[in-house]
């Protein structure tokens, strides 16, 4: 967990404070947290408490104002020490889209220009030891390297990253219709 930098103690500290899930190891809690989030999204449709389990684990994570800091200071950072803030990022991206209805204010205002910055901030070498090392983080079991592409994004280059979450935004704005929550309800 070390490996993963400052940000990972403070994910491990709080995930640990609140007791969301059982965790065997420091050292694979970044397998055990990519897990925890994996099996409540694939059940998020048919399990009302999965829904509230993947609340509770994006409340914990640091503010996307807080993420936005560390990115000038970690760009310079190896990738393991970047691993953890792509994954924030995609999680809270893939959570919000899925619960952030109508409008997914925090999702376009917020969430996908975080990580557009992010993605146009790093190499693409270092965008490819990231993803490796993310694929790596879960392959304890042999299938949640396969898993975690499912629900995390491992584009192969930063210039399709930055296409999806630009796509990801003009989406959202057509679904929206550029309305906001003054003029949505009227």
């Amino acid at each position: 967990m070390a490996a993963y930098g400052p940000l990972a103690v403070i994910v491990y500290a709080e995930v640990k404070k609140h007791n969301l899930f059982k965790i065997t190891n420091a050292s694979f809690f970044l397998e055990e947290l990519i897990e925890f989030y994996m099996d409540n999204a694939q059940k998020i449709s048919e399990d009302e408490t999965a829904i509230g389990k993947l609340h509770l684990l994006v409340s914990l994570f640091p503010s996307t104002e807080y993420l936005a800091k560390l990115l000038p200071t970690r760009t310079k950072s190896s990738s393991r020490d970047m691993v953890l803030i792509k994954l924030l990022l995609d999680i809270m991206a893939w959570y919000y889209k899925a619960t952030e209805r109508p409008l997914f204010t925090k999702l376009q205002k917020e969430i996908i220009p975080l990580a557009l910055t992010f993605y146009r901030s790093i190499s693409k070498e270092k965008l490819k030891e990231i993803n490796v090392n993310l694929l790596s983080s879960g392959c304890s079991d042999g299938k949640a390297g396969v898993k975690v592409g499912e629900r995390v994004l491992l584009k192969s280059s930063k210039k399709e990253s930055i296409e999806h979450y630009r796509a990801e935004l003009k989406e959202l704005s057509n679904l929206t219709g550029g309305n906001d929550d003054r003029t949505f309800y009227l």
